[in-house]
């Protein structure tokens, strides 16, 4: 992979969850785990370079992918960050020798885009939580209410917020009446702080 990755002018870092990686290699009951990490805006260039790496390698006849249905090799491809590059690879290429148009697993990965883009709705528990912290004094239903909207994940895809419009504008509002309600009980503290002179 390092090679493969080099001889395409690709940046990488090499890391692993053993700092003995040699030893973990060497023992049976241990294996390394070992991570190559690349910049996220070079991924479909190093995707594709795997892609003409592993299709120089043949699956062979007892492999799995061979025994998959169409639909189930789409899915490989609508789903390509969940896989390794060498099975999407040959996903690809099945479908490709089976006369299957590479459209439709376009519009797959097109239909997934979409939802990260359109975002889920908040968690009933995190939005109940904020409001009662806000009706309490506001901090935490803050914090809560900031993260709803503004949260955010990156995918192979791209970068997009995690919860939905109608989410979002929640977690607006829970952030701001929160403001509101902590400056409120501020004020009432200093107040009586002065003795209630105001």
């Amino acid at each position: 992979l390092q090679e493969t990755l080099r001889a395409a002018d690709i940046p990488w870092r090499l890391a692993a969850t053993s700092r003995d990686t040699a030893s973990a290699w060497i023992s049976m009951d241990q294996p390394a785990v070992v991570i190559v990490s690349i910049p996220p805006d070079r991924l479909p260039e190093a995707r594709a370079a795997m892609d003409r790496e592993y299709l120089l390698m043949e699956p062979p006849p007892d492999h799995y992918l061979h025994g998959l249905s169409d639909r189930d090799l789409l899915a490989i491809l609508a789903e390509a960050s969940t896989w390794s590059a060498y099975d999407v690879a040959h996903a690809r290429r099945m479908l490709e020798i089976r006369g299957i148009d590479p459209r439709a697993f376009a519009r797959l990965a097109e239909l997934k885009t979409t939802a990260l883009r359109a975002g889920r709705p908040a968690p009933g528990w995190m939005l109940f939580i904020g409001w009662i912290s806000v009706a309490l004094g506001g901090f935490i239903g803050m914090g809560l209410g900031w993260s709803i909207a503004t949260q955010k994940t990156t995918t192979p895809e791209g970068t997009f917020l995690v919860y939905d419009a109608e989410s979002r504008r929640n977690g607006r509002l829970m952030q701001w009446t929160g403001v509101v309600v902590f400056a409120a009980y501020l004020g009432l503290r200093f107040r009586d702080a002065l003795g209630g002179g105001w």
